[in-house]
């Protein structure tokens, strides 16, 4: 989980760009099949922020749900670059 929490968006290409480092913490923890309770325990948010936060995501990316991002996420071309952002 470390490794989704510490890689490098910086060089994300189309679509990612409009998305704040939060969207993108939460979208690397959904990519983990949790729930909006379980990130939001890891991140010290509350689930209907997360949800929240899913919403605008989906909204931000034209996409129906939070499983359409989250496969798209997963398909995004810095999945294996490391970061020092939270390290």
């Amino acid at each position: 989980m470390s490794e989704l929490l510490s890689r490098d968006l910086s060089s994300m290409g189309s679509g990612g760009d409009c998305l704040t480092g939060r969207e993108k913490q939460i979208l690397d923890l959904l990519l983990l099949n949790l729930r909006s309770k379980e990130i939001g325990r890891l991140l010290s948010l509350e689930p209907r922020t997360v949800d929240n936060h899913c919403q605008k995501i989906c909204r931000k990316l034209n996409m129906k749900d939070r499983f359409e991002v989250a496969r798209w996420w997963a398909s995004a071309s810095c999945i294996d670059q490391p970061c020092d952002e939270f390290s």
